[in-house]
């Protein structure tokens, strides 16, 4: 019996003169079946560039290791996708064939590639807690259906804390986006330390906020966020515990896509609306 996974995503889109952010949300939900016909309108497709940065990033959360050349890509319409295998669905991988089908509407969306990624190099039923919660949690997506599907978990008590105690910072990687490097591809990392030497529970504000960015040029500003969706374990920080999200960008790609002009920018990041110090970078040709 060969092993299916599915996915379903939200995209919420901010427009902002000079600036345009898209977020990829994945819901998923996963069991075992024989693998499916292709969807209609299915196109075999060469992995992107950045899909090598991807792969890494996924084994290096993981600990798992896998050869991206064995997994087999199709893109097809999320119409169709769903049309076969659901109502939101937009992606699965199978292992009949090594096989990950993803909506062309979602292929360029890092969280989500990535959550295929991590079917692919996992291999098991389910979405197991401690690789799309813990090790791989804010790397890729894990939604209401994923989370359930994890199952919950018991923590120990702590004290409650505000989220001005955590140590918030953004990571610009490469330092210098460029649209030669990767495709124009870039992230910008979240990472929240617990520097206390004891373990805390987080006040997260009643927005469910979980992690945040903010991003200003000289023409305009943009500001994503995300809530938590599993807000117990979102607030738990064991001592020296550091958690991270990844919000994936593009340097002057089409509307569809995440994308950012070139020039200086300015990026400030937040964790239950705790902000960073700014961090300044410069996108090139």
């Amino acid at each position: 019996m060969s092993r299916l996974r599915v996915g379903r995503f939200a995209r919420y889109h901010l427009l902002q003169p000079g600036l345009v952010a898209a977020l990829s949300l994945l819901l998923a939900t996963c069991s075992l079946f024989t693998g499916p016909a292709l969807p209609k309108e299915s196109v075999p497709f060469e992995p992107l560039a950045v899909y090598d940065l991807w792969w890494s990033m996924t084994q290096q959360c993981s600990g798992l290791a896998g050869n991206l050349t064995e997994v087999r890509w199709y893109r097809a319409p999320a119409r169709e996708i769903a049309t076969q295998m659901g109502p939101g669905v937009t992606g699965y991988w199978t292992s009949a064939g090594n096989r990950i089908v993803i909506a062309n509407e979602v292929y360029q969306f890092g969280r989500a590639v990535r959550h295929e990624m991590l079917h692919a190099l996992d291999r098991r039923g389910g979405h197991p807690r401690n690789q799309f919660l813990g090790r791989c949690g804010g790397i890729v997506d894990c939604q209401i259906h994923c989370v359930a599907d994890a199952g919950s978990v018991t923590l120990p008590p702590a004290p409650l804390v505000s989220p001005s105690t955590l140590e918030v910072a953004a990571l610009v990687s490469p330092e210098r986006p460029s649209s030669a490097i990767n495709d124009g591809f870039f992230d910008i990392t979240v990472t929240v330390r617990n520097a206390a030497p004891t373990r805390v529970n987080v006040s997260l504000p009643p927005s469910g906020i979980s992690f945040g960015i903010r991003l200003s040029d000289s023409l305009g500003v943009a500001i994503a966020s995300v809530p938590s969706w599993d807000p117990a374990a979102a607030a738990f920080f064991e001592s020296g515990q550091i958690k991270k999200f990844v919000f994936d960008l593009v340097v002057h790609g089409p509307p569809e896509r995440i994308h950012v002009g070139f020039g200086s920018h300015e990026v400030r990041v937040a964790f239950a609306e705790h902000g960073s110090a700014p961090v300044r970078f410069g996108v090139v040709p």
